[in-house]
């Protein structure tokens, strides 16, 4: 009886182990594969822009969600762009971007730009112009510099690289209507940004101790500076001191030539008359 028993418990601990290997190597490929699958539309023939979309011109195809860009239309979301005017070229097989479409603001909310894994998260942030961000569209991208002023020392910190924008104001789309006046139409110091969630953290935490500031980048750039140092005030000083230096030195005139140095004849030999 004893030995039964212990057969079964060997057997259940094995089996155990063996469904606890099946889950653990799933899991490890769901990780490597790029996490789970995303339905998203893809185009399934060449699109010259102006035309209008229909049901034969979109595909599906499942992304791992990393690869999925957060201005993906989801597949979910198909009814709402049929029939909706495709506003650049695209080649077939191309993922379809709510960017290239000519989509009213409120066709579509803005939870639906949401990627799967990222969070929109609005804020009031400044830019490095004095026209505010008036300049800046929906589906660009931007760096966030976070200003904190502790304790009367103002630092100025890179706090998160390439980050999307998906809403200015109460806009949502690229619309050649706003770059005229957009302010009469958006408030373009508000800002809603696609981030992740630990990403979130640390921009409410930046957010409650100073002041936020954004810079516009090139879309096709994705370089990200690693380990880069905190400006303080004093650095503004440092700086002027090495342009004011750079720039005396480049005015400063040679320094004279040395004098030439007469040059002294040597002993002269002196030989006997034959």
């Amino acid at each position: 009886m004893a030995v039964s028993r212990a057969i079964l418990v060997a057997a259940g601990s094995g089996a155990f182990a063996v469904i606890l290997g099946s889950l653990y190597m799933n899991r490890f490929e769901s990780d490597v594969s790029g996490g789970t699958r995303v339905a998203v539309l893809t185009t399934s023939r060449d699109i010259p822009p102006g035309t209008d979309l229909t049901g034969s011109m979109l595909a599906i195809r499942n992304v791992p969600a990393a690869y999925v860009d957060d201005r993906a239309v989801l597949a979910r979301d198909r009814d709402k762009v049929v029939g909706v005017e495709v506003t650049s070229s695209m080649k077939s097989q191309e993922t379809l971007q709510w960017s290239d479409l000519a989509v009213r603001s409120d066709a579509r909310n803005l939870s639906q730009l949401v990627a799967p894994g990222k969070r929109a998260v609005t804020v009031r942030a400044r830019s490095t112009d004095n026209g505010g961000n008036g300049l800046m569209q929906p589906g660009d991208y931007v760096d966030v510099f976070a200003l904190i002023d502790a304790q009367g020392m103002k630092t100025s910190v890179l706090l998160l690289q390439r980050v999307l924008v998906i809403a200015i104001g109460l806009d949502t789309e690229q619309s050649q209507a706003n770059k005229g006046d957009t302010r009469n139409h958006r408030d373009d110091r508000l800002l809603t940004l696609s981030l992740d969630v630990d990403e979130t953290q640390l921009l409410s935490l930046a957010n409650e101790q100073g002041h936020l500031a954004v810079v516009l980048r090139n879309p096709t750039d994705e370089r990200v500076f690693q380990n880069m140092p905190d400006l303080g005030a004093s650095a503004l000083v440092d700086a002027r001191d090495k342009v004011q230096a750079r720039k005396a030195s480049a005015f400063k005139a040679p320094p004279p030539a040395p004098a030439p140095v007469a040059s002294v004849a040597g002993p002269v030999k002196l030989t006997e008359a034959k």
